[in-house]
């Protein structure tokens, strides 16, 4: 895919600066804007226009980041639930990947003005869940890692309570997926479709006394 190819090859280019580029028209081939789905096929020439970096602004705030692994590579971050990985387009402010600037821009790790590469994460989670994320301090470091996840070699496991009781201990469900770029809607559905990707959910009850006592 374009996305997947342009973070590949150009070094400091996250997977979604990829798909911003591509969103706003800025990657040819043959004078065509492609589209992130876009497959590239070998022989292709790509013309790629990269704006001008816009000035990042530190903010002045002290901003709690609860550190449960770090090295000279990467961080493994505790997401707290109520928390944003990434700016939404209304809330730019007090995200994930701010809080992460902030702590690494205070030990003298990086800088807004350092011209090559920012701060990444490599996976992320949804608001309203907490968990583990993985942040990248290099450009080689965040390659690896989301190479990592592509290959599913490195493992997804949530902790969640239910309504009621689940109707087998352990089931894998298999749903199809659609996502609304221009909303930022994901829609599931029960039946395959050509603009619809496989997902699937193994889960595994580990106990019903909670959902018991939930539902007295």
């Amino acid at each position: 895919r374009a996305d997947q190819y342009l973070a590949g090859v150009l070094d400091g280019l996250t997977r979604s600066a990829a798909q911003k580029l591509l969103e706003e028209g800025r990657v040819l081939r043959r004078g065509k804007a492609l589209k992130k789905n876009d497959k590239l096929q070998a022989g292709d020439e790509v013309a790629v226009c990269i704006p001008d970096p816009t000035p990042v602004e530190i903010m002045p705030q002290d901003i709690p980041l609860d550190v449960v692994y770090e090295d000279e590579n990467l961080l493994i971050l505790n997401k707290p639930q109520g928390l944003l990985c990434h700016p939404n387009g209304k809330e730019y402010i007090d995200t994930l990947i701010a809080r992460v600037k902030r702590y690494l821009y205070e030990r003298n790790q990086w800088s807004p003005e350092d011209s090559g590469f920012a701060p990444a994460l490599a996976n992320r989670i949804d608001r309203n869940t907490g968990g583990l994320v993985i942040a990248a301090k290099t450009a080689p470091a965040l390659r690896e890692i989301t190479a990592l996840i592509r290959d599913r070699k490195i493992e997804k496991f949530y902790l969640t309570v239910t309504e009621g009781i689940p109707p087998k201990a352990a089931d894998t469900l298999t749903a199809y997926l659609h996502k609304d770029e221009k909303k930022n809607k994901v829609t599931l559905y029960d039946a395959p479709a050509p603009d619809r990707m496989a997902c699937k959910t193994g889960y595994r009850v580990l106990d019903t006394k909670a959902n018991r006592a939930l539902l007295e």
